[in-house]
């Protein structure tokens, strides 16, 4: 699954690249009808072998020249490009200034576009042109490391330019970034070169290339590291919404959502082919070790309002949807001051349609503030309240207030497989993956209030390495 770029070493023969449309930004119209369709550019050896020396007598390459840069013709996804972002792993055997690592970048007239390379031992240059004819250089800062500092090690190189700024990243951190003059990228008719650029080879090896149209944000570029087994190797991810009270006129109280506003949302998942899975299915996925579905999506409902059942589940099941109810069993009770919530009825008629049923604890109380006995009541209470009224074995429990800490989050453990303990904005989201660990602030859900507009919607549900549409397979050399 690599590139040998090695210069002494070995020549590249013949690989296949994928050209896939994706919307890492905005999920929806997986077709070039749409100004949001983003194109995502990949290149990577997997399933296919490159080997045979460059000079060896036995070989059968029909290549004869001592060069092992692969380049990519017809690369055209860059041209006049406004935004982009290149992502490139990298095993570096020895350092090389000026090593190239990607680009469309000739000193000949006309053949300057952008060229990422090794500098300084431990840093990044970032070339662009606007014209063709002169490339402006920008350099991160030395101290920072955002080059390759490890040999014979993988490292995932990012970096994102928007017309402004050009940012680097490190193994799916931001790094440092430099304000630039270049406002669009120049359509140089020349390949693309991989572990190359302008007449500098890297020593090492180059796999899993991707180039898209648009400046990621960091939380994509993070999933890019978390969820190859180069980076994290958490598996693939999910994005995992939580709501609330669905009102006819939502107010501006932050667990609000209005009902036309969720409409637009759960349409918009519909729309983009976005499948749903329960908290439960997602705690087998891990105990079986399997893959989330690509484009998966859960969602929650925290405390049991009366509202889920009244106004959310119509709209859920018409585009046959199902969730999973966090439920406070002394709400569902029905005493006195909680009569806008679910009852049990109302809780087991969703069950029965499919819905999943949760822990939220007995009394919503802040845990954290409770003793360890009278917290450990609490687990043990809820989960067996939930198997008396409804024959549901629990195996989730969502902290109230998404207060906890690591002590409580530990015994939580010890009555629940996911304890859900923290969450976030739609504008800062955080995301789930298959091998995410049950520790304190790890399960994370994504809270939708009155303020989530729907493009923070589409944002944070940008799938980049999931919602792929397989284009033609062309060879290149």
């Amino acid at each position: 699954m690599k590139f040998k770029i090695n210069v002494k070493g070995r020549i590249l023969l013949t690989i296949l690249f994928l050209i896939i449309v994706s919307l890492p930004v905005y999920a929806d119209n997986l077709t070039n009808s749409s100004t949001n369709v983003l194109n995502y550019f990949n290149i990577t050896t997997s399933n296919y072998t490159v080997s045979n020396p460059a000079n060896s007598s036995n070989s059968s390459s029909t290549n004869s020249t001592n060069s092992s840069k692969i380049t990519v013709d017809k690369l055209d996804i860059l041209n006049n490009a406004t935004e982009a972002t290149i992502n490139v792993w990298v095993k570096q055997n020895k350092y090389r200034e000026n090593g190239g690592l990607a680009g469309k970048y000739e000193a000949n007239p006309f053949s300057r576009s952008f060229l990422v390379r090794t500098v300084l031992n431990n840093s990044l240059s970032v070339v662009l042109s606007s014209n063709g004819n002169q490339g402006i250089t920008h350099t991160s800062t030395t101290t920072l490391k955002c080059g390759i500092t490890n040999n014979n090690k993988w490292t995932m190189i990012s970096v994102s330019f928007d017309g402004n700024k050009v940012i680097y990243y490190k193994n799916g951190r931001k790094c440092d970034e430099d304000t630039t003059s270049v406002k669009m990228l120049y359509a140089a008719s020349i390949p693309l070169t991989l572990g190359y650029g302008n007449n500098v080879e890297l020593n090492g090896e180059v796999d899993d290339y991707k180039v898209y149209r648009k400046a990621l944000k960091i939380e994509q570029i993070r999933r890019l590291y978390e969820e190859n087994s180069k980076g994290g190797d958490q598996g693939n991810s999910l994005t995992i919404l939580t709501y609330h009270q669905i009102l006819e006129n939502g107010s501006n109280a932050s667990d609000h959502v209005n009902k036309v506003n969720f409409t637009e949302q759960i349409e918009y998942l519909n729309k983009s082919g976005f499948k749903g899975l329960t908290v439960a299915e997602y705690d087998q996925i891990r105990k079986t070790n399997s893959s989330i579905p690509k484009k998966s999506i859960i969602i929650t409902f925290d405390d049991g309002w009366k509202s889920i059942y009244e106004k959310a589940f119509p709209i859920l099941d018409n585009y046959s949807y199902v969730a999973t109810n966090f439920i406070v069993t002394n709400y569902a009770n029905g005493s006195s001051g909680y009569i806008s919530y679910m009852n049990w009825s109302e809780v087991e008629d969703l069950k029965d349609k499919g819905w999943d049923v949760q822990s939220h604890s007995v009394s919503h109380k802040n845990l954290i503030n409770l003793s360890e006995e009278e917290y450990r009541k609490q687990l043990n209470d809820s989960k067996t309240i939930l198997k008396d009224k409804l024959n549901v074995d629990a195996n989730s429990f969502a902290f109230p207030f998404s207060s906890s800490n690591q002590s409580y989050t530990e015994i939580c453990g010890e009555y629940y497989d996911l304890c859900w303990t923290k969450a976030t904005k739609a504008s800062s989201p955080s995301y789930v993956y298959k091998n995410t660990l049950n520790v304190f602030s790890s399960l994370k859900r994504i809270n939708i209030g009155f303020d989530t507009t729907l493009n923070w919607f589409k944002s944070m549900l940008g799938r980049d390495t999931d919602i792929e549409v397989e284009g033609n397979k062309t060879g290149y050399t």
